[in-house]
């Protein structure tokens, strides 16, 4: 496309440049027409040979000497096709010996002229090809790296539910098969139904409140809610997974064998931003300075930068009693 509008813009420059009635007849456009195609000639060998095969194969000496050598070739043939061709066709009277050495001489700078102008558009279409590979090789990046924090929340989430599992299979057998039965609906939903890049929150919900219900199942003294209002959330989509990163780190850090525990979810939307707030019980004795216990939330927060930018707001406090982390997304 952008060499047909170079070659239509050069036919008009020398249609425009011409000079009419110099030679008898049809003779006279023989004139401009010839030497528009030594120029689309010269234009087109330098595009498509001498700029690939030397210039961007660093051979600047060769491609120095072709270029010199392109632009005498094309300067003898058209003054070679004015002397035999034209010349007996003249009707306007030649102008003065230094006047014609001056036009020859004008002729090989114009000439050399669009050769680079050709340097110029190949180096042109060169850097847009590699700005396009830069792009695409960033957005495989980007998706790569996704896709490997994402996957790094399953195992996290699949190891505790088997341990989790493995140890009620000795207390309880009973309540253990019913998890099980429960666990592969988890499966079938972690890789078949949410290896998108796009989910429904409605759906993000009911998976979180299988996976509460699980737990409740699991332990003694545990207690969950989940507050929305169902028109709100309707039509809302956010990226996979990104909200069980907080349960399962709700869950881990709540668990209190002496007293009760209890974890509670809020969604809302407001000034078209997403609005989530996860809030959980802590412990009465409890390591507050495990270095494990904010890997995922770290793990999240890269994902949402690789996402959003610095589009997002993600914050977490604690009190005495509690746990709040909450995160806020635009829509």
């Amino acid at each position: 496309m952008r060499n047909g509008v170079a070659v239509a813009l050069l036919g008009i420059f020398m249609w425009v440049a011409r000079q009419p009635n110099t030679f008898r007849g049809v003779y006279d456009h023989y004139q401009w027409i010839f030497t528009y195609v030594i120029l689309l000639s010269l234009f087109y060998s330098n595009l498509y040979w001498l700029v690939p095969e030397f210039l961007f194969k660093k051979k600047i000496v060769i491609y120095g000497i072709g270029l010199l050598l392109l632009n005498l070739a094309g300067s003898m043939v058209i003054y070679l096709f004015h002397v035999f061709v034209l010349e007996p066709h003249r009707v306007v009277k030649v102008q003065e010996k230094p006047f014609v050495i001056l036009q020859t001489i004008v002729l090989a700078i114009f000439l050399l002229l669009i050769i680079l102008s050709s340097t110029s558009v190949k180096f042109f279409k060169k850097w847009i090809s590699d700005i396009e590979k830069i792009n695409e090789l960033e957005r495989r990046a980007l998706e790569s790296e996704l896709n490997a924090l994402r996957h790094q929340i399953q195992p996290h989430f699949l190891f505790n539910m088997l341990n989790n599992i493995n140890v009620l299979t000795r207390k309880d057998p009973a309540k253990a098969s019913n998890i099980i039965v429960r666990f592969s609906e988890f499966l079938r939903h972690l890789l078949y139904e949410n290896n998108h890049t796009e989910t429904a929150l409605s759906g993000e919900i009911k998976f979180l409140t299988d996976y509460l219900n699980l737990e409740a199942m699991r332990r003694d003294d545990f207690d969950y809610s989940i507050n929305y209002e169902e028109e709100n959330i309707k039509n809302v989509i956010l990226p996979p997974n990104i909200l069980l990163v907080f349960v399962e780190n709700a869950i881990k850090h709540s668990a209190d064998p002496s007293e009760g525990s209890y974890i509670d979810l809020r969604f809302s939307i407001e000034n078209n931003e997403f609005c989530f707030w996860c809030t959980n019980s802590i412990p009465i004795f409890t390591n507050r300075n495990s270095k494990s216990s904010g890997i995922g939330l770290l793990n999240l927060e890269r994902r949402l930068q690789l996402l959003y930018n610095d589009n997002f707001y993600l914050n977490s406090s604690c009190n005495e009693n509690e746990y709040i982390a909450s995160l806020k997304l635009p829509l």
